[in-house]
């Protein structure tokens, strides 16, 4: 549920700042990436070892 609410509110600001659709779907996306990546874990719960961890 809390993975629902935390893109959710991810497809809120996108729309807040009338991104296209494709943006929406590329942002949340890879979005959900790091979090399965990070074991779950949820990016306010996250630091920028993480993050460099994700993207190396």
């Amino acid at each position: 549920m809390k993975r629902l609410k935390f893109l959710d509110h991810v497809r809120n600001v996108i729309r807040t700042y009338h991104l296209s659709y494709s943006t929406d779907l590329t942002y949340v996306g890879w979005i959900y990436r790091l979090i399965i990546f990070l074991n779950k874990r949820y990016p306010e719960e996250m630091g920028g070892k993480e993050i460099v961890k994700f993207l190396t």
